[in-house]
């Protein structure tokens, strides 16, 4: 025997050797007889052995049941799912789909009961209508269908005939969905109830909805806020002035600082998504963009010259420099 104490000597002081009786204080006898295992009955004196086991575990994977019986409790709807497009302004916007897809509704003959007859139900006799029963074995118990009347507590129905006794049928379902406003890309939405029927009139499914949104020629998006680019010309980056802006509800005039660069932008508050349901509105920002002409006149040309004669070389610091790295540093991107 392995001593945790370290001691050499702790097996003979607490007795612990081959001639160990651990019943000593009860009288010196095994009460489970000579060389008897202890542990080799269960509860109650009963016996158990490995077999049950198996028996046990059969019953609870569904081994060894009777394949040709189909269970007749009720049992919940599955879930269906629909992926549906919308346009960037339908996404922003919110609007009303007109859906269609194939599902199971509950049978008409019936009404989702499975049983032909309503009227001539009886309580089983073999679980008391509780349509449940429970196995013994040693120490264990379990609780399972009753074999008889399919775990419905009920005897003496017949199938209905239009369902098999599944109490749904298949149909085309055609739905309209209210798209809230502001929803985005590759979110999902839950119609809860709305899924296939529930076999024998258990509970319904859901119907979760992924939504795919197109992008737009002009706008872009980034969660509740919306960018655009706006080009200038050279003329009004210099000078500044006034351009008429695309946005959500329609074009906007905005004024154009004098000496705007490539890249400066100028931001709408509020002008951006709406998403009522997280009481949240995101803005609309402007992106100039200065576009250099490609060709000249000559009186263009010479008064560029002119300014070229009064213009100061470019001394830029440091931190100048570094601004305009990070500005363009999509430049860099392979």
């Amino acid at each position: 025997m392995y001593d945790m104490t370290g001691n050499s000597g702790a097996a003979d002081k607490f007795g612990a050797g081959p001639g160990f009786n651990p019943f000593a204080q009860a009288g010196g006898e095994n009460p489970f007889g000579a060389g008897a295992n202890p542990f080799a009955g269960a509860a109650g004196g009963q016996g158990f052995s490995f077999n049950d086991f198996e028996e046990i575990f059969q019953k609870m994977s569904g081994a060894g049941k009777d394949k040709t019986r189909k269970p007749q409790g009720p049992e919940p709807g599955a879930d269906i799912h629909f992926k549906l497009r919308l346009s960037f302004l339908e996404a922003v916007n919110g609007c009303s789909k007109e859906i269609s897809f194939n599902t199971f509704r509950r049978c008409g003959s019936c009404t989702g009961s499975g049983f032909q007859d309503s009227g001539s139900k009886a309580k089983c006799v073999h679980c008391g209508g509780r349509g449940k029963k429970v196995m013994s074995t040693g120490f264990f118990h379990m609780q399972q269908d009753c074999t008889h009347c399919g775990g419905t507590g009920e005897t003496g129905r017949s199938s209905c005939t239009h369902c098999s006794g599944k109490g749904i049928v298949k149909d085309r379902s055609v739905q309209t969905l209210p798209v809230p406003k502001g929803v985005d890309n590759k979110e999902r939405l839950k119609v809860s109830g709305k899924g296939e029927a529930g076999v024998r009139n258990g509970p319904p499914g859901n119907l979760y909805v992924e939504i795919s949104v197109d992008e737009h020629p002009v706008f872009h998006r980034e969660g509740c806020d919306i960018h655009v680019i706006t080009p200038i010309t050279l003329a009004t980056a210099v000078l500044g002035g006034a351009v008429r802006v695309p946005t959500l509800t329609g074009e906007v005039e905005t004024k154009v600082p004098v000496g705007t660069q490539q890249g400066d932008k100028l931001v709408l508050r509020g002008r951006g998504v709406h998403r009522p349901n997280q009481n949240k509105t995101g803005d609309f920002f402007i992106h100039f963009a200065v576009l250099l002409p490609k060709s000249l006149t000559e009186k263009q040309k010479n008064l560029i010259a002119d300014f070229a004669k009064d213009e100061k070389p470019l001394e830029l610091t440091d931190p100048q420099l570094q601004e305009l790295k990070g500005r363009y540093k999509s430049w860099f991107a392979a």
